[in-house]
């Protein structure tokens, strides 16, 4: 239910988006979309995570906890996600539903993140230019 509830609300929001339609969905990150996001180059070579974020092919990492996908809808440069999030330190047990939007439209190195009903920030790429090595995958192992 859950899951079509969300391609619906998703499918709505991107119809109201020009030259965004139906045949262009898809449930995958963008490679350009996967690393470490942070408000700002300098913030991104401190050591101060308020602001940073991982992104995944399967959850952000926050600096308060992480969000696992539940449901995908990409777009074009806009990703809709609804998450099972986690925060750490929080008394509530297990895991709220929260909805977030992603867009790229200002090239490679920036992206608007948005949680559902608060303002977007922007987000420069951290994992570039020299300032932190691209994540790497672990290898597989040897047989």
């Amino acid at each position: 239910m859950m899951k079509s509830l969300l391609k619906c609300v998703a499918m709505t929001t991107i119809c109201s988006f020009p030259g965004v339609g139906f045949a262009s969905a898809e449930t995958t990150v963008p490679d350009s979309m996967i690393g470490t996001w942070d408000i700002s180059r300098a913030a991104c070579l401190g050591d101060a995570e308020a602001g940073r974020m991982q992104v995944s092919q399967d959850r952000l990492d926050f600096w308060y906890g992480h969000a696992d996908f539940a449901e995908l809808v990409r777009t074009g440069p806009v990703l809709f996600i609804a998450t099972d999030l986690f925060q750490e330190g929080t008394v509530e047990p297990g895991p709220s539903r929260e909805y977030y939007r992603i867009e790229q439209r200002d090239g490679p190195d920036r992206i608007a993140f948005n949680v559902k009903g608060k303002e977007p920030r922007i987000l420069v790429r951290c994992d570039y230019d020299g300032l932190r090595p691209p994540r790497q995958e672990p290898a597989p192992a040897a047989n």
